[in-house]
């Protein structure tokens, strides 16, 4: 399987990369990359992860450190929704259609 990102996913893998760079140093920017970016990249083979059906049909979240990975999947990918701080409420940050 593929996984894709939305744009909004991008922006916020960037938007964390540039925050942790920029409070925690390029080391630990680097490391909290690397992880997260594992982390997407096996999606496909998650077994446990928390139903978000109830905010967008299909949904789902899987956690990484302070982040939640928003994703949906099919038959033939993976697709990154969103990720956000576990904090944040992915009703307020979903839009309509993926872009």
């Amino acid at each position: 399987m593929t996984v894709r990102f939305t744009e909004d996913a991008k922006s916020d893998i960037k938007a964390i990369y540039i925050y942790s760079y920029q409070n925690f140093g390029r080391q630990q920017a680097d490391k909290y990359f690397d992880a997260l970016s594992e982390k997407m990249e096996t999606l496909s083979d998650v077994v446990i992860c928390s139903d978000y059906s109830f905010v967008r049909e299909g949904l789902k979240r899987l956690n990484h450190q302070s982040h939640a990975i928003y994703y949906r999947e099919d038959e033939d990918d993976v697709l990154v929704l969103r990720v956000l701080h576990q904090r944040m409420d992915p009703a307020l940050h979903m839009r309509d259609e993926p872009t």
